[in-house]
């Protein structure tokens, strides 16, 4: 049985964070960083992020995962910009389970990084886009780019991607 993504995350992101303080949504995202940064990473796919920041390339990481978490772990690798699936908040500082501007992926990912090389480059077309990806929604944003790496498990590596 297929399922729509964007439900579910809608789903859990309202059943896990509704009515939290974003202080505290922060504070668990930067323990999840911590804990992403130190051990969880591929050391091949930190090798390779690694290796574009020494030729002076921009690192952006662009996920579907939440800002809170993601935030907190771009500053750990030293990235150039982060790009991610963002939580609504309400007046007084409360998640309210719901998503602001939607899901960080597919389609959405491309128009995001879009924007950002817009804004920081002049656009796509004045860069050289290397793209590494592991996941479906990763496709759209492997299909616009100059060089579609695939770093996930090879049993699901997309036939038009080069593995690592």
């Amino acid at each position: 049985m297929r399922c729509d993504r964007d439900a579910v995350k809608a789903l859990s992101s309202s059943i896990v964070f509704a009515g939290r303080r974003m202080s505290e949504v922060n504070d668990h995202g930067k323990r999840f960083a911590e804990r992403v940064a130190g051990s969880w990473i591929r050391p091949r796919t930190l090798a390779l992020l690694r290796g574009h920041q020494a030729r002076g390339h921009d690192v952006v990481l662009v996920s579907a995962s939440f800002g809170a978490y993601l935030r907190p772990l771009g500053d750990r690798l030293g990235v150039d910009g982060v790009l991610c699936t963002e939580l609504a908040v309400d007046a007084v500082s409360c998640c309210t389970g719901g998503l602001d501007g939607g899901n960080c992926r597919g389609e959405e990912k491309v128009r995001r990084l879009h924007e950002w090389l817009a804004a920081h480059h002049g656009g796509r077309d004045q860069v050289e886009l290397w793209a590494y990806g592991d996941s479906a929604g990763d496709l759209a944003m492997l299909g616009d780019a100059d060089h579609a790496i695939w770093v996930g498990p090879e049993r699901k590596r997309p036939a038009r991607v080069t593995s690592t």
